[in-house]
């Protein structure tokens, strides 16, 4: 088909040039005004979807985390506002984690998501831990939350550091 295509182009052109309907300053002036960027390629395009998807959800994570290390703690007082903080990070890693699953991994991702997932799955068990200790006031409760979300963070950090450093954005994590 494509060969089909060219050679009637290649035909029209001759013939065009033959019977002075075309010339070259007229195709000059035509193909100046063709664009000259490339086209994005598919894989270009599934990167930046999926560096999209990323970004997207740190954006919501960041607001959240930043008001539960500021107003959680042991503190029976707050248990109220820690109980309402971990649902909403839950919600909020959980919806991640669902993106994921949607999203295509670029092959140059797939060590980065790969950790990445596993940090998430960390987080959830860390604001789950956080739930419990809001629950039962158990210190121990409190010390897996904070072993668990700590393990979280720096797995988020080794994904964002398996990225291709072309690939990297200004930050990626909360």
């Amino acid at each position: 088909m494509a060969i089909r295509l060219l050679f009637l182009v290649a035909v029209v052109v001759g013939v065009g040039f033959m019977t002075g309907t075309f010339n070259a300053r007229m195709v000059t002036s035509v193909t100046s005004h063709v664009p000259r960027g490339s086209i994005p390629s598919a894989q270009d395009r599934q990167k930046e979807e999926y560096r999209e998807v990323v970004r997207g959800n740190f954006s919501r994570l960041g607001p959240l985390d930043n008001t539960f290390v500021n107003e959680c703690s042991p503190d029976p007082k707050l248990a109220s506002t820690c109980a309402y903080l971990s649902e909403q990070m839950l919600g909020a890693l959980r919806s991640f984690r669902l993106d994921l699953e949607k999203t295509a991994v670029p092959e140059s991702f797939e060590p980065a998501d790969s950790t990445l997932r596993r940090g998430i799955a960390k987080a959830i068990e860390g604001f789950s831990y956080v739930q419990r200790g809001v629950r039962t006031h158990k210190r121990a409760d409190w010390l897996r939350a904070r072993d668990a979300l700590g393990a979280s963070d720096t797995l988020v950090q080794r994904a964002y550091d398996q990225l291709p450093p072309s690939e990297r954005p200004p930050s990626w994590g909360f």
